[in-house]
């Protein structure tokens, strides 16, 4: 998931990207983990925070 979060351009697309798929994924526990990925913390935290509300 992260080779395909780092083809964006934008990292809010990124973002809309990684919420999006969350739903599908298998590992949910590691999913924590595609904040590596963001360049921005306000990013990073916005993942963390979508995932802590799942």
């Amino acid at each position: 998931m992260g080779e395909l979060l780092r083809l964006y351009t934008f990292e809010d697309k990124a973002l809309i990207c990684a919420k999006w798929a969350y739903r599908y994924v298998s590992d949910k526990q590691n999913y924590f983990t595609l904040k590596d990925v963001f360049k921005h913390k306000n990013n990073q935290d916005a993942l963390l925070d979508f995932i802590s509300k799942r």
